[in-house]
């Protein structure tokens, strides 16, 4: 009895530059606005915190013990969002990106076992895949070559465009 195959997911990297720099860039994007919105609260306590002790009202530690509570609170938001949209970019990219290149791979093999082996019946992409109207438009293509006509566009009578 066979077990119903499981995708790995390693299999979902089908171009792994593109997905992977794609990824790296928005986590690239996260981490800076992370990094300024973490810079400009710590900032804003200590410009607290400096103007209070010139005011004397932090002598007795009870307000700089408040300030140390919210920023805990605040690193400890900043850590869970980090961690959060980390996964969420992660996931999301790997899988648009694999949809969108899964259809421009299927295109690549076709057209490549086109020149090793000649034509072997239609493209078709996965359900699924982004790009979805690309095989029609190429077996549209393909059977009219087969066809023979070979006819070229004029300007009275233009190759239609979609």
């Amino acid at each position: 009895m066979k077990k119903p195959s499981q995708r790995k997911w390693k299999n979902y990297l089908i171009y792994p530059r593109f997905q992977v720099s794609l990824i790296v860039f928005n986590l690239s994007m996260l981490l800076g606005s992370l990094g300024l919105i973490y810079y400009q609260i710590n900032k804003s306590f200590w410009v607290i915190e400096n103007y209070a002790k010139a005011l004397k009202q932090s002598q007795g530690g009870e307000y700089v013990n408040v300030i140390n509570l919210h920023l805990s609170i605040i690193e400890d938001f900043i850590m869970t969002t980090l961690i959060v949209c980390t996964f969420i970019i992660t996931l999301y990219n790997l899988v648009f990106t694999h949809k969108s290149s899964g259809a421009i791979y299927r295109l690549k093999t076709y057209f490549r076992s086109i020149k090793e082996n000649g034509y072997s019946g239609p493209l078709s992409f996965r359900e699924g895949d982004l790009h979805g109207e690309i095989p029609q438009i190429v077996n549209d293509a393909l059977s009219r070559i087969q066809s023979g006509d070979q006819g070229v566009a004029s300007e009275q009578n233009p190759a239609p465009v979609d």
